[in-house]
């Protein structure tokens, strides 16, 4: 700190460096607008190819032409339409280009999650591997009963086994109902608010 009662400085004067090492520090520039984020050329062209009127949006329909699983089979019409709900940030009824990054970024982050507890690489998974998978996920063992109703609600064709389409519903479900749960659970236990609300939304 500078001392406002020490003696005048009387040497020669200070060189330019000198100056400048010795001036106080710019004031630093007013933050600008954030740029947005170039989007991913792949996922540029898969929007592209589905947008079928070319107006920078996508409907629920067209997302599902997107979304395929490991066997090219189509999401189910409600797991889209709950990623819709989901990535519509601006709420209106359509996906753009940025939030068809977010819902791509995430189902392949779910994918690989699948794939890690697919153990024979079939594209589905069964009850045990949904239990262990379920288990570490949400950080809770999950009753057979639960287990039972959510493998029929979610299975592929009558199979008792689960796709990815189902994966991705399943868990994301349990995570807004696990939140819901703590407003609007009081006096039930948790897996019987679950289980109320996954047939709910079928």
């Amino acid at each position: 700190q500078y001392n406002f009662n020490q003696p005048a400085y009387e040497g020669p004067p200070p060189s330019y460096e000198e100056s400048m090492a010795m001036a106080p520090p710019a004031r630093p520039a007013a933050p600008s607008a954030p740029q947005p984020q170039p989007v991913n050329p792949e996922v540029a062209m898969w929007f592209a190819a589905v947008d079928e009127n070319n107006d920078g949006s996508i409907t629920v329909q067209e997302l599902q032409e997107a979304l395929v699983t490991d066997d090219w089979r189509h999401f189910t019409l409600s797991t889209c339409r709950l990623l819709v709900s989901m990535f519509d940030v601006d709420k209106s009824g359509f996906i753009e280009l940025g939030e068809f990054e977010a819902i791509y970024n995430f189902v392949q982050r779910w994918r690989g999650i699948f794939m890690s507890y697919d153990a024979d690489n079939s594209g589905l998974i069964d009850s045990k591997e949904l239990a262990s998978a379920l288990q570490q996920i949400h950080s809770r063992q999950f009753s057979p009963h639960f287990l039972h109703v959510a493998q029929r609600r979610f299975q592929q064709n009558g199979s008792g086994e689960m796709n990815l389409d189902g994966f991705i519903s399943l868990n994301a479900l349990i995570s807004r109902y696990s939140r819901d749960y703590e407003t609007n659970g009081r006096g039930q236990a948790f897996e019987e608010f679950l289980i109320r609300s996954l047939n709910s939304s079928a």
